[in-house]
């Protein structure tokens, strides 16, 4: 048997090897002892909380500690059971209340979440109203974010470019591209169209020339060359046919069974202004036929580019041609001509001349070997065409052939254009 009283310590198998006697003592009520390598080994102690935290109780023979309560005083309380995984809350204010909010992550946005477990790195949160958000998948580079009224916004389809300079303007460079066209470096440069997309216009390597006979003259402003033969043959300018076409120029045959009338931007019959294979060129014809050819009268229009016209078509060019020896039945073609050097390559457009305004189009590659054919905005049948394409020099030219009765035939001209664009600076 061991232990202590106020006096004597007595145990069995007790070894002390301080170098002073063991001297202790208790005094006060839930004192204890303690061992100590100081002198002497066993030392009467007392427990202490210096901040107050815990609170030291005696009740004979034991000690008590107790942990501070919230505010001083008190146990924080709960409810007798919960909801796995709900979100703990305060109830009231005295801090000492807890419940079960009802709550569960994910938190809903009618808690002020989102009501989403896994976001995706870069996606945007979009509000859905009470119900959980959704999430826009990030964009992909130069995608601009676009509002769709009662949708959800939405990524663009097009691409926008992320920096620009002073003056850039942004263009559609491609389908769904937007991109920035750099500040004219001429002074007075103008945009326009260069058959492909928009440019500034560049005066070394373009040429843009157009004509609608709104002028008091039959040569207008771009002083064409006219040539007519027959009886009454000749031009009328000026000559309003209707209020969707101001300004025409009327090329009659006269009444000579043979009887033409020519109008051609080449300075004479011999000398011309244009060889094909300097850069890509377009000629635009908008004209009306006003009566077809019937059995008494017929008669040929051809519109485009060419030089050395003979017996009806041209032996260097590439144009449209109406010709109708049958009498208009039924009534025939427009036909897509190409000529080089009297070796002419004809085919039939598929569609139909009319008395109505037709736009006749010309399209002739940058290397001049290939010319496409449009109607009204319409590509032709069997166009483009890529054989006898003529190399020599030739001009726009536009031209009506009667060969056969004795009425005047009219063609109404509206409006004329070339556009070229060089393959290099001039």
């Amino acid at each position: 048997m061991s232990g202590f009283d106020n006096q004597t310590m007595f145990a069995n198998n007790v070894d002390f090897t301080g170098s002073s006697n063991v001297q202790p003592r208790v005094t006060t009520n839930g004192q204890l002892l303690i061992g100590s390598t100081a002198s002497p080994n066993i030392q009467v102690g007392t427990l202490t909380s210096p901040d107050g935290s815990v609170t030291i109780g005696y009740s004979s023979p034991n000690i008590t500690l107790k942990a501070a309560g919230g505010g001083g005083s008190g146990d924080v309380t709960g409810p007798g059971s919960s909801t796995n995984g709900d979100i703990v809350t305060f109830s009231g204010t005295t801090g000492k209340i807890i419940q079960d909010s009802g709550v569960a992550f994910p938190i809903p946005p009618a808690s002020g979440g989102t009501g989403l477990t896994s976001p995706t790195a870069h996606s945007l949160l979009i509000t859905e109203g009470a119900s959980n958000m959704n999430l826009l998948g990030a964009g992909t580079t130069g995608q601009i974010l676009q509002t769709n009224t009662t949708a959800d916004p939405t990524w663009s389809t097009s691409t926008y470019p992320s920096t620009n300079a002073l003056g850039d303007l942004i263009y559609g460079s491609a389908s769904n591209v937007l991109s920035t066209l750099p500040i004219a470096t001429i002074p007075g440069q103008y945009l326009n169209y260069n058959g492909t997309n928009v440019n500034w216009f560049n005066p070394r390597q373009e040429t843009f020339m157009s004509d609608d006979w709104i002028a008091q003259n039959t040569q207008s402003s771009l002083n064409w060359r006219t040539s007519n033969t027959g009886t009454g043959a000749g031009f009328a300018t000026n000559a309003a046919v209707d209020s969707g076409h101001p300004g025409t120029t009327q090329l009659s045959t006269g009444t000579t069974t043979t009887g033409t009338s020519f109008i051609s931007l080449g300075p004479n019959s011999s000398s011309q202004c244009i060889i094909l294979g300097g850069g890509a060129l377009t000629i635009i014809w908008i004209l009306k036929i006003d009566t077809l050819s019937n059995s008494t009268d017929t008669y040929q229009v051809v519109a485009g580019i060419g030089a050395n016209q003979s017996a009806g078509n041209f032996n260097n060019g590439v144009f449209f041609n109406y010709n109708d020896p049958g009498g208009g039945s039924p009534v025939p073609n427009w036909q897509i001509v190409t000529a080089k050097a009297a070796s002419i390559t004809t085919a039939d457009s598929g569609i139909a001349a009319s008395t109505n305004f037709v736009t006749l189009q010309m399209t002739i590659n940058a290397a001049g070997t290939s010319a496409s054919f449009f109607i009204n905005g319409v590509q032709t049948s069997n166009s483009p065409i890529a054989t006898t394409i003529p190399i020599v020099a030739i001009s726009p030219m536009c031209w009506i052939i009667k060969s056969a009765g004795t009425t005047a035939r009219v063609i109404n001209v509206d409006y004329f254009s070339l556009y070229q664009k060089l393959t290099s600076n001039r």
